[in-house]
């Protein structure tokens, strides 16, 4: 039996999942600063870089140099709605 090692930005990832999912932000809203999101999550700036890359890469969020990251307005087709609930 095989066992693979999660990358710790997989089980960032899953955190970011579930505040997105839970309401606590809204399309349009930033969130919190890099360092202010680790804190609150208890993890790295580095394992959360990896995580919000992913995101962005999906259209979950978008991050604006000298900005910030703001949570997008996000419209599921059908076949897509799967992605914030994907489980690593």
């Amino acid at each position: 039996m095989v066992i693979k090692k999660k990358q710790m930005h997989e089980l960032v990832l899953k955190k970011l999942k579930r505040i997105i999912l839970s309401g606590k932000y809204k399309p349009g809203d930033f969130l919190p600063s890099q360092v202010e999101l680790a804190k609150q999550i208890g993890t790295t700036r580095s394992a959360l870089r990896g995580a919000m890359l992913i995101l962005a890469e999906m259209g979950i969020v978008e991050s604006t140099a000298g900005k910030g990251t703001v949570l997008k307005t996000v419209t599921f087709p059908d076949n897509n709605i799967s992605i914030l609930y994907d489980v690593y």
